[in-house]
């Protein structure tokens, strides 16, 4: 709490008390109190008055607080906004990244198998040789996984040129 703060509901404070005390002096000094006790007791009238003001001050006091408050709050939720945006951001970056590596391993792993049956194939002797040699001799030989070994190598150089336009775009 400021100091202005603290001087504002001082004064507001002090004001109605030192005029109840003020009163009450001014009756005691002005009248013989002692033959006129119902009078006096009637003249604290006043002092209701006196208590609702106080009353009324309390619940100014109060409605200014609670705007301070409410404003706190206020600015605390926007920040709170902020944050579980750039967290939703983050995982969503995140879960990109992961399904990009997930997907890079799984081509890395059907070339991987792919490549080990072609050379198996290739390699792996046969019973007929003059066959096997015909096929070999014969012009362009292809295998019949190749193409799709080209394709997986094709599709995982696409991914990772997206990967590398997403991370590009996103820093």
């Amino acid at each position: 709490m400021n100091i202005k703060r603290l001087i504002l509901y001082i004064t507001i404070i002090l004001i109605p008390v030192a005029t109840l005390f003020g009163y009450i002096l001014f009756v005691i000094s002005t009248t013989d109190w002692k033959s006129n006790l119902g009078t006096f007791g009637d003249s604290f009238g006043i002092v209701n008055t006196l208590f609702t003001g106080l009353t009324f001050s309390g619940l100014i006091i109060n409605l200014l607080q609670q705007r301070e408050e409410i404003k706190i709050q206020k600015e605390d939720l926007l920040e709170s906004r902020k944050q579980f945006s750039r967290s939703a951001d983050a995982q969503e970056k995140t879960a990109r990244l992961t399904a990009f590596s997930d997907l890079l391993n799984e081509y890395n792993e059907q070339i991987k198998i792919l490549s080990i049956r072609i050379s198996e194939s290739e390699n792996h002797p046969s019973k007929d040789n003059y066959l096997r040699e015909v096929l070999n001799n014969s012009p362009p030989y292809k295998h019949p996984m190749a193409d799709k070994l080209e394709e997986l190598k094709t599709k995982k150089s696409n991914i990772l040129e997206e990967l590398e336009k997403s991370l590009q775009n996103r820093y």
